[in-house]
């Protein structure tokens, strides 16, 4: 079992472009200051506190993974909660899983260009029966450099985290790169998902 960790590195990819990015694609044309004040602060929040932990087995070609963008990402959409600003904190929603997306893509990059693996199908805990949420508190003790917990609710804290397996296939045996959301195992669910 390989482990590795570090910081994600994502505040540094948010740039102009993508906020754009991000404002067309929810529709936020009209609250262009709104959306710019909301992508400024979650770049200050997210700094120091995006984080992610890859627990390798080359074996059994498969990873868990954890990335999470921090808890302060919470503690500034509960204060826009307590404002009643439900526009900022719908874009502090949207923003945060778009950020999650740059971050698996990161991850997978990683893991190519690192250890020459494909990350194949990605398997979110609780969105298959083979991967009950029930056992995702035992996947969690697991990791020891990315601080998640479990709620009551068995909702992750802080909430702009994921955990996954990943399943991997080694480059060189032709296994190809493929669009992000083909390897995820919730395209069914996902509001993101775009053929």
């Amino acid at each position: 079992m390989t482990e590795y960790f570090g910081a994600l590195k994502i505040s540094e990819m948010m740039t102009e472009s993508l906020m754009m990015e991000i404002m067309q694609k929810y529709h936020f044309q009209d609250a262009k200051d709104e959306m710019h004040q909301v992508f400024l602060a979650m770049r200050s929040v997210i700094k120091d506190q995006e984080r992610y932990e890859i627990r390798l087995d080359s074996d059994a070609m498969k990873a868990d993974i954890a990335v999470t963008l921090g808890g302060l990402v919470d503690h500034y959409q509960d204060q826009l909660s307590k404002s009643g600003d439900i526009m900022k904190e719908l874009m502090v929603e949207q923003i945060s899983w778009d950020l999650l997306a740059q971050g698996y893509k990161l991850i997978r990059d990683d893991l190519c260009e690192k250890h020459g693996l494909v990350m194949a199908k990605m398997h979110f805990w609780g969105g298959e029966q083979e991967y009950p949420l029930e056992k995702l508190q035992v996947v969690l003790e697991e990791f020891e450099h990315v601080n998640l917990q479990l709620s009551h609710a068995l909702s992750l804290r802080p909430s702009k985290s994921a955990v996954f397996q990943a399943e991997l296939r080694p480059v060189e045996d032709g296994a190809e790169s493929h669009g992000f959301c083909s390897t995820c195992n919730r395209q069914e669910s996902c509001e993101y998902y775009h053929d």
